[in-house]
């Protein structure tokens, strides 16, 4: 009994540090507001989406380019085998 009640509040005190989180990447989603530079904030974008998708255990790749540094892809992720190109805006 007492091991599932060492579980159970390990699991609400998890939940609580998650919401901190997500109320934190949503400060800092709301501060990009107030960056002028349009490639900076998009760049800081690009961060905060990683930070909330590592948030929820999906694993990204980072920002890469391809076609000799042509394009760049913002992240991508596979699910169920999968794979998608994720881009900011």
């Amino acid at each position: 009994m007492q091991l599932a009640a060492e579980v159970k509040k390990k699991d609400q005190s998890e939940q609580i540090s998650q919401k901190e989180e997500f109320n934190r990447l949503l400060k800092k989603y709301d501060g990009l507001l107030n960056v002028k530079d349009a490639q900076r904030r998009g760049y800081d974008l690009q961060d905060l989406l990683n930070e909330a998708f590592e948030l929820c255990g999906v694993k990204m790749r980072k920002p890469f380019t391809r076609n000799e540094n042509g394009e760049q892809i913002d992240g991508a992720l596979s699910f169920e085998s999968w794979y998608y190109l994720v881009e900011c805006r």
